[in-house]
């Protein structure tokens, strides 16, 4: 399992400072997130890309993560942020709203009766649409879907981009299964036009220079062919898309290339701690991967930045339906109170049941012999009656659960 690195710091900015690293330690065991240990690491800052990049404390790195910078001097090829405590946690691909600080934070402060109930998130409809080319559905460039939002009025800093970054790759391991399934753009609105075309081009049809391009930002315009034969980012996925006649494209209608997904975005769109408007996709093989991965990273990013606006945009299919994306995602479940009762071996009442469940943060009612229960949007998790009696379990607490 992947493992993920969670500064102690960004943690409480949204949990506060009542917690101790041993009570988050032992609440992470009893909600199902499995630590690899605490550990001081060193941050230092690319002065050629602003990336940051961790160490252990002992050592400064060789070389900038991002750019690939050779760190010969201090003040003028790095700067030394200094040591900070760092979670390290193994990601369970079950779960991965818990991929990052505000979904860890949201599930504590459920689980702890700080915050209970179901999470809901409001959009509003932007002017923003994207039109799907038909030859996506095709064998020969197959990837027929994407879904898409806009997020206006985000605040970034260092721990904030390098969270979502995280997230976005951490997503596509969990649920995009390494970009097949699914794969995540994110590019500054301010920099891209309304219409937006996704398309399939031949493989010299059209060049731009992709992100960070050999290890630095230049200025060099690649094919797609190119961009698969000589980007680090286009030979290590190039067995996604390589045998296709025609390869996906995201431009807009101004002839800014967005993206080729799911190998690269454009040095064009590129995200900095500068951007205060966002344009965020997700391209994959079918609705739902698209459409779950989406829904995370949204709220991933209100949570993280409340003042922010999540907003739809129309996705124009050849068949000529419409989607707004992101959708109306909260799922309603019946939970029949003697199964859960047969599957724990323990009898909750119904109060109990609805109090967990709560704590879980999904909303629930007691119907009678039934609990109604509408999962949050980000809980991609959920599919059966039996997921919901394991969260009530976990909430409940394993070691409370003795038969009778």
């Amino acid at each position: 399992m992947p493992v993920v690195g969670i500064p102690l710091t960004y943690l409480k900015r949204f949990l506060g400072d009542k917690l101790s690293p041993r009570d988050l330690i032992d609440i992470f065991h009893e909600i199902g997130i499995s630590v690899d240990g605490l550990e001081i690491v060193r941050k230092t800052e690319c002065l050629h890309c602003k990336e940051i990049t961790e160490c252990v404390p002992e050592a400064i790195p060789g070389q900038c993560d991002n750019c690939r910078r050779e760190f010969a001097k201090e003040g003028t090829d790095y700067k030394d942020l200094g040591l900070i405590d760092m979670f390290k946690l193994e990601l369970l691909a079950n779960r991965p709203d818990n991929f990052d600080a505000v979904g860890i934070a949201r599930s504590v402060n459920g689980y702890l009766g700080i915050e209970t109930g179901l999470v809901t998130y409001s959009a509003e409809k932007s002017e923003y649409e994207v039109t799907v080319d038909p030859d996506l559905s095709e064998s020969d460039s197959y990837r027929p879907c994407i879904a898409c939002a806009v997020v206006t009025g985000v605040s970034f800093d260092d721990d904030t981009v390098k969270s979502i970054m995280k997230l976005q790759e951490n997503l596509h391991w969990a649920l995009g299964r390494n970009r097949k399934f699914g794969a995540i753009g994110m590019y500054d609105l301010d920099a891209i036009g309304k219409k937006i075309s996704y398309r399939a081009v031949a493989d010299d049809e059209i060049s731009f220079v992709p992100l960070a391009c050999g290890g630095s930002k230049i200025d060099t315009k690649l094919s797609p062919r190119q961009i698969l034969d000589l980007h680090p980012k286009g030979k290590a996925f190039a067995h996604l898309i390589k045998d296709f006649a025609r390869f996906p494209l995201l431009i807009d209608d101004r002839g800014t290339v967005l993206s080729m997904p799911p190998i690269i975005n454009s040095e064009n769109t590129r995200v900095t701690k500068d951007t205060q408007n966002l344009f965020v996709d997700v391209t994959g093989l079918n609705m739902d991967t698209t459409g779950k991965m989406l829904n995370i990273i949204v709220t991933s990013l209100k949570d993280s930045m409340p003042g922010c606006k999540i907003k739809t945009v129309a996705v124009h299919y050849p068949d000529k339906k419409t989607v707004n994306t992101p959708g109306p995602a909260c799922e309603t479940f019946k939970l029949d109170y003697s199964h859960c009762s047969d599957i724990l071996g323990y009898r909750l009442n119904a109060g109990q049941v609805i109090d967990c469940l709560k704590r879980m943060r999904f909303d629930a009612r007691d119907t009678g012999d039934l609990c109604e229960v509408i999962a949050p949007c980000y809980r991609s998790d959920i599919r059966h009656e039996q997921d919901l009696i394991e969260d009530a379990a976990i909430a409940f607490g394993y070691k409370n659960l003795i038969p009778r």
